[in-house]
């Protein structure tokens, strides 16, 4: 996740929906923008100053233009291509969050395509301001050196914890997904080995939980609701009430299939809360 600075427009006041759909093979997240955002001119701001970022072209192999495009009145995306990689895609999402603009960044590879990617991340990571921090997504867990690490949870959740303990304090975003209803019976000892190596890096937790999921009795208690739009729902549980843009954090997304049984997955996502809560202190 890029956590920037000031930035040469306003974003103004609007959140992402808990969705992605794809246009013309590029995913692209749907928003809910403020009034007042004219969409047209933030998609024109994040290409100018994403093209004006020194090595965000990457470094393995030319690249096209980065493109960003508005679509109806609720979409926009930026997206970076790379040959000679099969399908990559650098997503870029915006939203506002308290004090300022937030950017998650995911660069979607095939599996062969790994190593030309993670030069591309390390190219645009060179790139950020100090302080920013750098979310990646894909086919393989990434880590790069003062960014934050994201993989898919099964397969390579294990991997990643042994990264972020030499990665030198980075946060850990690992996604969760249900397979129906229901997900992996060894939720909570995986869990375990994640809260672990979180505790190690200090970093704070935060949730996010997609489909038709419902958390109750959290805001107030342990957790700030950041944003429900009725497809989403975003919790931040942190050890202190400070949120800053430059704070790593563990991110864990719970992606439950439309129609999936909401007392099930209810009692899944209340498993993975209780999991992660004991490594850190409620906000003060």
């Amino acid at each position: 996740m890029l956590c920037l600075g000031p930035l040469a427009f306003d974003v103004g006041a609007y959140r992402v929906r808990g969705r992605e759909d794809v246009v013309d093979g590029v995913a692209v997240s749907r928003t809910a923008p403020a009034d007042h955002v004219s969409l047209d001119a933030l998609a024109a701001s994040v290409e100018a100053d994403l093209a004006a970022r020194p090595g965000f072209r990457g470094s393995a192999a030319p690249s096209a233009p980065v493109a960003v495009r508005t679509i109806g009145d609720a979409l926009w995306i930026a997206a970076f291509r790379k040959a000679p990689v099969a399908s990559p895609v650098l997503r870029v999402e915006g939203h506002a969050l308290r004090d300022g603009a937030r950017w998650r960044y995911g660069l979607d590879a095939p599996e062969d395509g790994v190593e030309a990617a993670m030069e591309d991340i390390a190219a645009l990571d060179a790139a950020l301001e100090p302080g920013a921090s750098l979310e990646t997504t894909g086919a393989e867990a990434f880590c790069v050196d003062g960014g934050v690490i994201r993989a898919p949870f099964r397969g390579y959740a294990e991997r990643s914890v042994a990264r972020l303990e030499g990665a030198g304090g980075v946060g850990l975003v690992i996604r969760v997904e249900a397979n129906g209803p229901q997900i992996d019976g060894d939720l909570a000892e995986r869990l375990e080995a994640v809260r672990d190596a979180a505790r190690q890096a200090g970093a704070p937790l935060s949730v996010t939980a997609r489909g038709p999921v419902t958390v109750a009795g959290l805001q107030g208690e342990q957790a700030t609701l950041l944003g429900a739009d009725g497809e989403s729902l975003s919790v931040f549980i942190a050890p202190g009430a400070a949120e800053t843009r430059a704070d790593p954090r563990l991110e864990i997304e719970l992606a439950a299939q439309p129609g999936a049984d909401q007392e099930a997955v209810r009692h899944d996502w209340d498993r993975l809360l209780a999991a992660a809560r004991p490594a850190f202190p409620p906000l003060r």
